[in-house]
């Protein structure tokens, strides 16, 4: 897939992500909206348990039918029930060296959520 595509993409998504259903426990801001990719390098695994993960657990929603955008917050936490306090301080400390050229880049701006 071209740059273009994943950007079109990810547009057309966090476009999707600004009309979600207000109240729902989402993301605050665009730093806690991590990509398959980001994901997975954060947690130590593969992009397809990361998938799995977001499918299982709720941690992400799917976009355009192939796009997950994943909680960073709700990642970590996930992390934290499986393997424990230090994995998920190891999982955050990862997190803190990403790359993130294609959300940057993008300039994803993402509502804050009320709490009900």
């Amino acid at each position: 897939m071209s740059n273009g595509t994943v950007i079109e993409h990810l547009t057309l998504a966090l476009e999707a992500l600004q009309r979600a259903e207000c109240g729902v426990d989402w993301v605050s801001d665009k730093d806690e909206v991590l990509t398959i990719t980001e994901a997975s390098e954060l947690a130590g695994c593969s992009a397809e348990t990361c998938r799995r993960w977001c499918a299982d657990f709720e941690l992400g929603r799917l976009f355009a039918g192939s796009l997950w955008l994943v909680s960073r917050r709700r990642l970590l936490a996930l992390i934290e029930r499986r393997s424990g306090k230090a994995a998920m301080l190891a999982a955050a400390s990862r997190g803190k060296n990403l790359h993130r050229s294609l959300s940057s880049a993008l300039s994803i701006r993402v509502r804050a959520t009320s709490s009900a």
